[in-house]
């Protein structure tokens, strides 16, 4: 016969209860037919085959499956026949064309076979046994086991047969081996991937490097005590909701966090505000006020429940003390006038009303004293006058301090503004406030009109004029609560345990 197809396998997808596939390649016996369910190669009981021969009759080459097919498996029936050649031609009548056809036809069935083995499926080969320690040797693409120090191969020995053979492996360096055909957790091949560092001179694997890079991220990145802003309602793995709550031990009754994953938190909350516990109250563990024991460890151990932060509604700022300071000239009476020479802003710097102190390394204009307290009223955007207290800064008319001189001629003359810092965890302000009279600056207010007169005669006979009209201002303002807010927008805070 013609051969025409030259592949020696079929793959068919399983329809429903499916029993019966057709064959498009040529098989001369039905042993020579082998199924493969999957990846499992079925055993030639659960199935039947039809069809064989060399020249059969077209579309009779069929295989029945004892047991309906499961919708969506995939079979995959090749070509397995022997290699192997069992004709002897003599003379006539047994030396015929047919016989030579079919010798043929074998042959070309046999390489047909091999292609599909070696170049497309790479599934197997005939089961071959190592001479030298028994082991079958058949599956063709897989790297072998995993040996002990040494990379396995495959190799030859001096006969020519195949024999597992090992190459040493370099201590110093990471190897790939057959962990990456295998993707269970700890023998993925992540820990065998290396990579030489030339600046430190060393070896080292993919995974090593990844845990550095994951140590660094969990102790430099996101530390304990870290608070960040997290719009989610799910808290991430390892953080708390910075809400004000209390955090303890299980036993503590904390009411945020009452967990043994919190001590390095309380700890370190505990010891950087030891000395102002006001700040972050503490309670035992029936929620009632106590004080503090003699360390952080003392009182976890005692079941007390720590505060957090008080940062819900509240902006933050930063606790230590601020300093601005700038040089100056003076200038005598009757100007009284400091002009400002290393601030661009004098309005931030230095504001109408607030407190300052001045320095020298000489001596200071006369009128002005060292380590006092001074108050800014406020000129041009570089010079500015200082007045003894708050009432001298704003009435109608200021009264800034008289400036006799000018101070030592080359001296350096300094200003300096002092916000106080801050207990760690303090905080004040209001969202409103009411405004008092006392809090409103001085002011008088001015009402320019000429009285009317009426004249009437006196005891004496003679005409006066006498003011007959009382001016008065009226009232006004609702006496409401102001905004004392700065722009600001509230959401949801995490804190690191």
């Amino acid at each position: 016969m013609t051969i025409i197809l030259t592949d020696s396998r079929d793959q068919i997808v399983a329809g429903s209860g499916q029993t019966v596939f057709n064959l498009n390649f040529v098989f001369e016996n039905e042993s020579d037919v082998i199924i493969y369910e999957g990846s499992r190669l079925m055993n030639n009981s659960e199935y039947t085959v039809q069809g064989a021969g060399l020249d059969p009759t077209i579309n009779t080459r069929t295989i029945t499956l004892n047991t309906p097919a499961t919708e969506g498996v995939i079979y995959t029936p090749m070509r397995d026949a022997p290699f192997n050649r069992l004709t002897n031609f003599t003379g006539a009548p047994d030396f015929s064309a047919e016989n030579i056809n079919n010798e043929y036809d074998r042959i070309i069935l046999m390489v047909q076979q091999l292609n599909t083995n070696m170049t497309q499926l790479m599934l197997k080969y005939n089961n071959w046994v190592d001479d030298s320690s028994g082991q079958s040797i058949n599956i063709l693409p897989k790297l072998p086991a995993n040996g002990s120090g040494n990379i396995n191969i495959w190799t030859a020995n001096s006969e020519g047969d195949i024999i597992a053979g090992t190459i040493p492996e370099e201590s110093s360096c990471s190897t790939l081996r057959s962990e990456l055909l295998n993707d269970a957790s700890g023998t993925d091949g992540s820990g065998l991937i290396g990579h030489y560092n030339t600046t430190t001179a060393t070896s080292t694997t993919v995974r090593a490097s990844l845990n550095t890079l994951e140590a660094a991220i969990g102790t430099t990145v996101f530390s304990t005590g870290m608070e960040m802003r997290f719009w989610g309602s799910t808290l991430p793995t390892g953080w708390l909701w910075s809400n004000g709550g209390t955090i303890g031990n299980a036993s503590s009754g904390a009411s945020n966090y009452a967990n043994a994953a919190a001590q390095d938190l309380y700890v370190q909350i505990w010891t950087l505000t030891a000395s102002d516990p006001d700040w972050f109250p503490i309670y035992d563990s029936v929620g009632a006020l106590t004080t503090r024991g003699a360390s952080a460890v003392a009182d976890w151990n005692a079941n007390k429940a720590l505060s957090l932060p008080q940062t819900p509604g509240k902006t933050h700022a930063n606790y230590t003390q601020m300093v601005v300071s700038s040089t100056f000239t003076a200038q005598a009476d009757p100007t009284n006038t400091l002009t400002i020479t290393d601030q661009a802003n004098l309005t931030t710097a230095f504001p109408m009303g607030c407190i300052v102190q001045v320095s020298i390394t000489g001596t200071l204009p006369s009128g002005l004293l060292p380590a006092t307290d001074y108050y800014v009223i406020e000129l041009t955007s570089t010079t500015l006058q200082l007045a003894s207290s708050t009432a001298n800064v704003v009435p109608v008319a200021k009264v800034p301090i008289t400036l006799v001189d000018t101070g030592s001629v080359g001296a350096v003359h300094t200003i300096t503004r002092t916000l106080g810092a801050k207990v760690i965890g303090e905080w004040n302000g209001e969202n409103n406030h009411l405004q008092t009279v006392d809090q409103m600056p001085e002011h008088t207010h001015n009402y320019d009109q000429p009285n009317s007169t009426e004249q009437k005669p006196n005891n004496t006979g003679q005409a006066v004029y006498y003011s007959v009209d009382t001016v008065a201002t009226s009232s006004t303002g609702g006496s409401n609560f102001s905004n004392n807010v700065q722009p600001t927008i509230y959401g949801p805070v995490i804190i690191k345990l």
